[in-house]
Formats: structure tokens, sequence, C-alpha cells
């Protein structure tokens, strides 16, 4: 058996992997940790997806950053094709949007050489970081997605916006190329509902397994976006998110928000500092 974990980022592969790979037991001796990054130049060569199929009982998770070129989706199918299995994960891209942009200031990205030098990123940080912490002491004082102003300023709101639809809207469009395929949504993996992609792999797969690699843990669950949204981050998103919400079991005219009396630190603000500062947050 040679299985492929496919998703963008922020989407729970880590945990799915990590889970399969355990599930599979002494016949996998490692996993194949993003060795290609399909949308970013570099990486493992279709050659070597297809001489690590040759040996068998294969293991390997690789993140997709779609966008509208073919060429990206083109690459992925054409290594999909030599594994005998492949898993797409899917996630509410509400609570991926929080995920991803507290991740994106960690140290390894802020120091990516593609990145200008010139740009001040701790000022950056820090920006994004006060807003963060106002919405902690005072949800809905300000919607979350001014929280993404910092990576997004040169392109203006809107254009974020538009990449936000761009991104699930290339997903949708492959959904037919993708027979074959096992598609789950991560908030099943976290409920344990996993008898679908057990029957797909033949296996007994434990979603409580732990993550080795527990700086890209936040909070293990789903639904933390009704605490951090306000009404302006509904009206901007729910026509963005609407038809992917559909399409991967969620309810898409549930945009019901909690307005809790604060929010946790530990998953804003203080995993903000401990993925960009590199420091551990005391359990």
């Amino acid at each position: 058996m040679n299985v492929l974990i496919l998703g963008i980022s922020k989407t729970g592969t880590t945990a799915i992997s990590k889970a399969i790979h355990v599930a599979l037991g002494h016949r996998f001796q490692r996993l194949n940790f993003e060795p290609t990054t399909f949308g970013i130049e570099g990486g493992k060569t279709e050659a070597w997806h297809i001489k690590k199929c040759k040996q068998n009982d294969v293991v390997t998770k690789c993140l997709v950053f779609p966008s509208q070129s073919l060429g990206t989706w083109d690459r992925v199918m054409n290594v999909a094709r030599h594994y005998s299995h492949v898993v797409w994960i899917d996630r509410d891209p509400r609570d991926r949007l929080i995920s991803n942009n507290f991740y994106s200031w960690f140290y390894g990205h802020i120091k990516d050489g593609s990145r200008s030098e010139k740009t001040n990123w701790e000022d950056k940080f820090l920006k994004t970081l006060a807003k963060v912490e106002a919405i902690e002491e005072n949800p809905g004082c300000i919607p979350y997605i001014d929280t993404c102003d910092e990576w997004w300023e040169s392109m203006g709101k809107l254009h974020f916006l538009q990449q936000q639809f761009n991104l699930y809207y290339s997903i949708s469009l492959q959904r037919k190329h993708m027979q074959g395929w096992h598609r789950i949504n991560y908030r099943d993996f976290v409920d344990g509902n996993v008898s679908g992609l057990n029957h797909y792999l033949g296996l007994e797969i434990n979603h409580n397994v732990k993550v080795k690699l527990k700086r890209v843990a936040r909070t293990k669950g789903y639904g933390g976006w009704r605490d951090w949204f306000n009404d302006e981050d509904v009206r901007f998103l729910k026509p963005l998110y609407y038809h992917y919400l559909a399409e991967i079991g969620e309810d898409p005219d549930d945009w019901t928000l909690l307005h809790p009396d604060s929010i946790d630190p530990t998953i804003g603000s203080a995993y903000m500092k401990k993925v960009h500062y590199r420091f551990s947050i005391a359990s």
C-alpha cells in the first residue's frame, strides 16, 4: 500500500498523516513529510515519488497551494496516480483562516529568504499581536479579518478576500478529478468519525495519536471562529465560503456567533508568540 495525504496548509494534514502512519504499524519505517509542496517551486519531482512507490508501503504527506493555474493541479494529479490510495483533507475555511493567520508568524516563515529583508516583520507582528489581544479582551471589538492586514496590506482587503475565494473555488473545480480519492473533513477526524477512512485504507485509525510537531498544534478542535468573528466578518466571508462549506458537509447558512466575554490567549496571542519567538507554553 502506498498512501498520499494531501491538503492545503493548516487543515490537519500533519495529525491525520501521523495517525495513518501509526495505524500502518511496523511495515512503515518513516513518514515522508512534505517532500513536495505543490504550487511552490522546488521539492521532490514526480520521478522521486515513482521511485518511492516502487518500494511499497510508503506514506507521503504533501501540501498543496492551489491557484488559477492548471499547472499546479496537473502536477498534483500526475504524482497522485502513482499512489494506491490518496486522502484529501478538507477543513472549515473559517477555522483555517484563524489557524493559518496565527501560524503565518512562525519564525521559519519570517526568515524565508524569498521575503524582502527590508520588511520590518517584527513591527508587523507586534501590530497584529495588539489586534489579536484586543479581540481576546473584548471579542467582537474589531473584525477578525483586520488581524490579517499586515500580511495583505499591499493587496488591500478586497484583493485578500478575492484570494480567499479563488483558493476554495480552485479546490471545488478539481472535485471531479478526485474520483477514487477519499476526502475527509478535519471535523470528522477530531470527532473520531473515521469509519469511511478506515474502510478506504483497510485500517483502524486512532484519531488521538500525539503529533510530534507540537508547534503546529493549537486547539486540536473546530468551531473556534464563532468566538473570534464579528458581524462584519460574517458579511465579508459568508458569500466567499458558502459553496465550499456546502461541498464539505458544513451548513453554509450557520454563521451563529457565540460572543464570549473573553478568549483564552493560549489559543491566540500566546500561540503567536510561541511560534514567532520559539518558546514553549507551559501546559
